[in-house]
């Protein structure tokens, strides 16, 4: 039983004592759960934080409950606040609730001034604030953003103040006059958290101190104690053995030769001082509480500036745990796992995948494991290696951490005491690093040609070298003749982690989304697909702004197996086989530090599609099979590509001139004198309108530009006749800023053009129009990788690909003549228009030009309407720029219109359906929805077959309604507790009674699109006759 005193408030919000994501203080927390130990800490009874109830979120921990009252310790402010920093440096719990008989007061886990908000227990409600239905829905958030400032969370304070205490660490001057220098400050700080880490967890105590006669890290570095940290660390180096205390005997302790500035330093950093504005913490660091993961954020500012050069980042804890979760997920036996990471970095993952480890080993013991066993563990099943030395060492730091995390007191007595009772050296035994044994392509490497591993677990770097640079990646990828795309050493280590493995092992990588998505990597995909069996992608590309801060690249995380083919197969990638695809998108609940993955955004591939083309995975990004047939319907007729190459060529396409060109010596540049007498275009030029006028040109910037790298007849010549000018960047709207010119201009290489014989102009002006239409919008987030996750931008090569034809190959010719026709003189009423009233004009005449576009491409009723639903809802969403722009998304709700569009789409694709299969009976579809100012906001979609004459399908908001529907689920017992939860952030909620189905999700406007009925028809016919 829940505590009484607890019970009447968690049943009044909602918090069912059945639900698996409610954690009691009473009952022991499940081995296998990814948070297991920090859960332990909150809910031990013995402990310091002692709380009563936590309630996760797609399980992170997001809430902890507390009994308040008059005998509670937590009305003293300053035990509460101290409460606090103990549960924000854990970097997991947002909301703290203190409940006593009659009123509730919740407060931000963040040092937020003066934060707190009260609710009485007589306005509880399962849909109001501090609800189940508030938390997992994330509203609560709309009401208190500063509480989910991610700046605030102890991994980003810790990483920005690590980067910034070595920074200035490096450049105090030590005793000698000298500057202490990088890779002495890298050491001290580590050795900072290391012992400050031991004396938190209680490792180093009062007994230990007074044994060795030192006092505590804080007062020695306060006091500027140098013999004393010496005799400390000396001692540590005898007791604890390990490879990250001092690294050589015979040499003197860093700290002795340390001046009085760099001691400040590292008092201000123990102390949780903001670095970058000397300002006092109102929450120091707690080593106690700080995650083991957390701690191996120390390598974003060891490897400093050179990070960029190894193209090497740390990984965040959460995307840490998504991808060990993965690698994991289908293991026989957890405990017989051989891991290894071939480019370890901070240890993260290796640390991540080692915590499991051994909450796998105590599930089974039924115990906690002692350090013997953890160490054992640890010997036989964690492997890495890594070119950075630094590396190795934060690695080894963080495997340490995790040995001596909750250790029962006889573990640290034997640790203290016992001779035979060490930390393991793993340097040289399990972890390898420098350019012989630790460079992953290595033939001294030990642990990368053994085929002894059941698990490649690995971030590897992201580089694509220069032509000059060589390593060991190419005389290992050159020898094998594997392809490589842009010789991206990412791909190196793919290809070479298979030969890594058992047959029966698993690969799981983040690699880089460009790697697999970029069409010139198809020939590395089709290749690379013949030796390994995709199980699950999952592309991270629309959180690209949100998951790393140093604004990395896209990211896609790979689990794969090496593919065992025998003589006897008749396919090496047989059509039959598929793998997962999951696109999760940036939302709400990246403020509680998980990431959700919704059913709209879950796809099942075919690899022999992929083999043949990866424009699937792009597709698939935001669209579906109905993105990927409208593409190649309308490509059936032509593409700009067969206007400017083969034999139907008859357009040219080049870039401008080039200011500046490194390649070519300034000696070796020519005079720009063949361009003085023609006006100049600049990129801004072509923004406002689709037609440049020669009256907005200017003169030449001779004196800006009187040589140039180059100038060959050949561009001259497409600096007159018709022409289609766009620059590389598209609009904030992600139109294509195309404009047509006749008048003789240049331009240069930041601008593409596509010119065409004076016979083409109407045609070509007609182009223009399509490149800044809906359509081409369209096609921007269904099939141009560039811009759904690596930066804003469209290239001539894009533009090849779109659908485009001229009259003569239209199913009726005379009709699109006289289209071309009409879009061109509106071309031309535009030109001749005033410079200032040309955009307004242009602005009044769009909704004409869109609507011959459609008309002149074919486009039937419900796929305008989809192309519409995409420009206008989809794209705005993609790739959001911080968690601002993703709460600004989340406000965008269903509405009465979008409901019954959703509601009408479905009916007719149930009736296609029906009449596909021969079937009978009508459908009514009704979709109800509760008001966005409840917690917790849902919808439902009510589908009921009967033999009575169609209804018109419905959507409406009806809080009473919804409430109905999901009190009758739950009295049939259809709608369990478990997926009471899951259905405000995972919507795949649908349930079957009778003759009537239920899809439950939530709010979010792009759950309910026409695009998304066409896929829940499809899910309800599945559920209903187990076809499909």
């Amino acid at each position: 039983m829940i505590s009484k005193r607890l019970d009447p408030w968690l049943r009044a919000l909602g918090y069912a004592e059945a639900s698996p994501s409610l954690h009691l203080a009473r009952d022991p927390v499940p081995q296998d759960h990814p948070y297991a130990p920090e859960l332990r800490d909150l809910l031990n009874p013995n402990g310091e934080i002692r709380a009563e109830a936590v309630f996760d979120v797609d399980g992170v921990p997001a809430i902890t409950f507390f009994v308040g009252g008059k005998a509670s310790p937590l009305q003293d402010s300053a035990q509460l606040l101290q409460l606090r920093q103990r549960i924000w440096n854990q970097g997991l719990i947002t909301v703290v609730l203190v409940a006593d008989a009659n009123m509730a007061t919740a407060y931000p886990a963040s040092a937020v001034a003066g934060a707190q908000a009260t609710l009485k227990l007589a306005d509880a409600k399962v849909d109001g604030p501090w609800s189940c239905s508030d938390l997992l829905s994330g509203d609560v958030r709309e009401r208190f953003p500063t509480w989910f400032r991610l700046e605030d969370r102890v991994d980003r304070k810790l990483l920005r103040n690590l980067n910034l205490t070595v920074r200035d660490l490096a450049t105090c001057k030590l005793r000698n006059g000298r500057e202490c220098g990088k890779s002495a400050a890298q050491y001290l700080v580590g050795q900072a958290l290391f012992i400050s880490y031991l004396e938190h967890r209680g490792i180093v105590d009062e007994p230990y101190r007074s044994k060795n006669k030192v006092g505590t890290f804080v007062d020695l570095v306060a006091d500027r104690d140098r013999d004393g940290l010496a005799q400390l660390l000396s001692s540590l180096k005898d007791d604890f053995n390990g490879d990250f205390l001092e690294p050589d005997a015979k040499k003197k302790s860093l700290w002795l030769d340390l001046g009085n500035a760099g001691f400040d330093v590292v008092a201000d950093f123990l102390s949780a001082t903001d670095v970058a504005n000397a300002q006092p913490s109102l929450f120091p660091y707690n080593f106690r509480y700080i995650p083991v993961e957390l701690l191996s954020g120390v390598y974003e500012s060891f490897l400093g500036d050179s990070k960029k050069a190894l193209a090497a980042y740390y990984t965040p804890r959460h995307l840490a745990n998504v991808v060990v979760s993965q690698a994991l997920a289908n293991s026989t036996d957890l405990l017989a796992e051989r891991i290894y990471d071939g480019a370890c970095g901070s240890g993260i993952l290796l640390t991540t995948a080692f915590r499991r480890l051994i909450g796998a080993a105590e599930a089974k013991a039924q115990r906690q494991l002692s350090l013997r066993d953890r160490i054992e563990l640890l010997q036989t099943q964690i492997f890495g290696s890594d070119l950075s030395e630094a590396a190795c060492r934060v690695t080894a730091f963080s495997l340490y951490l995790s040995l001596l995390e909750q250790l029962q007191p006889t573990d640290i007595v034997a640790l203290c005491e016992d001779e035979n009772v060490k930390l393991p050296l793993l340097r040289d035994f399990n972890l390898f690093c420098g350019p012989d044994k630790g460079d992953f392509f290595s033939a001294q490497n030990p642990l990368a040609n053994e085929r002894k591993f059941t698990l490649f677990l690995s971030n590897p770097p992201w580089s694509e070298p220069d032509g000059e640079s060589t390593g060991l990646a190419d005389e290992w990828a050159t020898e094998r003749g594997y392809p490589r795309p842009l010789r991206q050493i990412a791909a190196d280590f793919v290809w070479r982690a298979g030969e890594c493995l058992v047959p029966e092992g698993r690969i799981c990588v983040i690699l880089p989304m460009t790697l697999l998505l970029k069409p010139t990597s198809q020939e590395f995909l089709s290749a690379w697909l013949t030796k390994v069996r995709w199980l699950r992608l999952i592309n991270f590309g629309d959180l690209k702004e949100l998951l790393f801060d140093e604004g990395r690249a896209s990211c896609i995380v790979l689990l794969a197996s090496p593919r065992v083919v025998s003589e006897h197969d008749e396919w090496i990638v047989p059509p039959t086989e598929k793998f997962e695809y999951w696109v999760p998108k940036a939302d709400v609940s990246l403020a509680f530090g998980r990431i959700s993955l919704h059913s709209v955004d879950r796809h099942q591939v075919q690899t022999q599609a992929i083999v043949r083309s990866n424009r699937e995975l792009v597709t698939r990004m935001w669209g579906d099979e109905f993105d990927m047939a409208l593409w190649a319907r309308l490509r059936l007729r032509g593409t700009f590509g067969d206007l400017l190459h083969g034999k139907h060529k008859r357009w040219s396409r080049r870039k401008g001139f080039h200011r500046v060109d490194s390649y070519v010596e300034v000696e070796k540049h020519v005079s720009s004198a063949p361009l003085w007498e023609m006006k100049f275009l600049r990129p801004e030029h072509l923004y406002r309108c689709p037609v440049v006028a020669a009256a907005d040109l200017e003169a030449f910037p001779r004196d800006e530009m009187r040589t140039l790298p180059s100038l060959d007849a050949s561009l001259i010549e497409f600096f007159s006749g018709p022409r289609i000018l766009f620059p590389d960047g598209p609009a904030p709207d992600r139109s294509i800023r195309a404009a047509f010119l006749a008048t003789p201009a240049s331009f240069m290489s930041s601008v593409g053009v596509i010119s065409g014989p004076p016979e083409d102009e109407d045609l070509l002006r007609f182009a223009t129009f399509y490149l800044r239409s809906d359509l081409v919008r369209y096609f921007m987030v269904t099939q141009v990788y560039q811009l759904l996750s690596d930066r804003d931008r469209v290239s001539l090569k894009d533009i090849e690909q779109f659908p485009f034809y001229p009259p003569e190959r239209h199913a009726d010719p005379a009709k699109a003549r006289q289209i071309v026709g009409e879009v061109a003189e509106i071309s031309r009423w535009l030109e001749q228009c005033d410079g200032f009233a040309r955009p307004d004009a242009w602005d009044r005449s769009r909704a004409k030009v869109e609507k011959l576009i459609k008309e002149y491409f074919g486009l039937p009723r419900d796929a305008q309407a989809i192309v519409k639903e995409t420009v206008d809802v989809i794209l705005p969403a993609t790739r959001p720029y911080g968690m601002s722009r993703v709460y600004e998304l989340a406000m965008e709700r269903v509405s009465d219109a979008v409901a019954k569009h959703y509601a009408k789409a479905l009916q007719n694709e149930l009736n296609g359906w029906r009449d596909a299969g021969d079937g009978e009976g009508s459908f009514d579809v009704n979709v109800y929805y509760t008001d966005v100012r409840q917690a917790g906001a849902l919808a439902v979609a009510q589908v009921n077959l009967h033999r009575k004459i169609e209804s018109k399908p419905t959507g409406q908001q009806a809080n009473h309604v919804v409430d109905a529907i999901l009190r009758k689920l739950r009295e049939a017992q259809l709608l369990t507790v478990e997926l009471q939860e899951r259905m405000h952030f995972v919507p795949d909620t649908l349930i079957v009674s009778g003759n009537t189905a239920y899809l439950i999700k939530p709010v979010a406007q792009r759950l309910w699109l026409r695009r998304q009925a066409r896929r829940d028809a499809a899910r309800i016919v599945s559920a209903t006759t187990g076809n499909y």
